[in-house]
């Protein structure tokens, strides 16, 4: 298993570096999430202990990233049918509100429902990142994802990839993971 593994931070390695070139490369991993009873109840606040999840140690993402002088995020994947994306973290232009938590649910509704794409989960990381940390101009990144988490299979592969890129986001600037 940890061959496998080493094998495909290498193999991420190489191909990160023939798409976005050469220099240091950080990296970020987030295992899935397994519920074996209590699906998709777990933030309902009465059902609290009525879940048990845990962290696979058979599907992992793996996220290569580089910071950026500029607040772009280029993001690609390996996994086929997902198209690169890219957005500027200056997009995010919440409402003037002191209160972190206020002003993102305010900015959420404000932006209703975006049309789906998996670049969405990366841009909710980074412009979460951005309005903890209004006073900073944060710096983009560019990122290569390789994930044995399956797609839409209940396995938590969306959250892995808001962690993955929280942390390289954070990096990036950085800042301390809490």
């Amino acid at each position: 298993m940890r061959r496998e593994i080493l094998s495909r931070f290498i193999g991420l390695m190489k191909e990160f570096r023939e798409r976005f070139g050469g220099g240091e490369i950080g990296f970020a991993t987030a295992p899935a999430r397994i519920n074996i009873i209590g699906e998709h109840i777990d933030y309902v606040e009465y059902f609290k202990t009525a879940v048990l999840p845990f962290a696979s140690d058979r599907h992992i993402m793996i996220l290569a990233f580089r910071p950026r002088d500029d607040d772009l995020v280029r993001a690609e994947t390996l996994a086929p049918g997902y198209p690169p994306g890219s957005f500027s973290i200056g997009e995010f232009r919440p409402p003037d509100d002191p209160d972190p938590g206020r002003r993102w649910m305010s900015y959420l509704a404000e932006l209703g429902v975006p049309p789906p794409s998996w670049i969405n989960y990366i841009k909710a990381s980074a412009f979460y990142l951005q309005n903890l940390h209004p006073e900073e101009n944060l710096r983009g990144i560019d990122l290569l994802v390789d994930s044995t988490i399956p797609p839409a299979g209940g396995a938590s592969s969306s959250s892995a990839l808001v962690v993955a890129s929280g942390i390289g986001m954070r990096v990036a600037n950085g800042m301390e993971i809490e």
